[in-house]
């Protein structure tokens, strides 16, 4: 059984934020490493509030869907985990505190409201931006949004096709396929397909 750590012993690193120098406590020193054995499915999720995603100099903001590509990346935000995770913060006062995740190399997304998470040794962080950080989020929730909407046309289109004496069409053909109408969603997504616009060209603007 792991033993608690008192939280004096805790390593801190300050960083430089709003003009404000905020210190932010190492996320395996908060937080319980997952087991080895455990699935990435079974991880336990956690929320990230006021969060930044940088490159490893930690200054240089970074697009989060890069990670397997540029990372890792560094990933600062306010640490919230609930009642229900509790056991996995070695000290409760960690819980509010701002935390780093030093070297992240991974995400998920979802669907229904449009979600991502940032992969750490304790589990999956969910992004919510930070203010300096809002216009990348926004782009990432936008391709994201995108990327389902690809894969709902896509699954649809194979369905419709499969009962039928013709193939269903590819993935090429539906990218490039026309959108009939505009597409406008809420600002939550922000997804956008203009009349006769292709997915390509929307992720153009992305």
């Amino acid at each position: 059984m792991e033993r608690s750590r008192r939280f004096s012993t805790i390593s801190v690193n300050e960083a430089e934020v709003h003009g404000n120098k905020i210190k932010y406590i190492a996320e395996t020193e908060a937080l319980r490493r997952v087991g080895k054995n455990l699935h990435p499915d079974d991880y336990p999720c956690f929320v990230l509030e006021d969060t930044t995603v940088y490159l490893q100099d930690g200054k240089t903001v970074a697009n989060l869907l890069n990670a397997e590509l540029q990372g890792p990346f560094v990933v600062r935000g306010r640490l919230v985990v609930d009642g229900d995770l509790s056991n996995r913060l070695f000290s409760k006062k960690s819980n509010g505190q701002y935390l780093e995740v030093a070297k992240c190399e991974s995400f998920s997304i979802g669907d229904n409201p449009v979600t991502l998470w940032a992969l750490g040794q304790s589990g999956w962080l969910e992004i919510q931006p930070s203010e300096p950080y809002q216009k990348v989020y926004t782009n990432m929730i936008e391709a994201i949004s995108i990327f389902y909407f690809v894969t709902d046309l896509y699954e649809k289109e194979r369905r419709k096709k499969k009962a039928s004496k013709y193939p269903p069409l590819s993935m090429d053909k539906i990218l490039l396929k026309p959108c009939p109408v505009s597409i406008k969603s809420n600002a939550q997504s922000g997804l956008w397909l203009a009349d006769n616009s292709t997915v390509p060209m929307a992720f153009c603007r992305v």
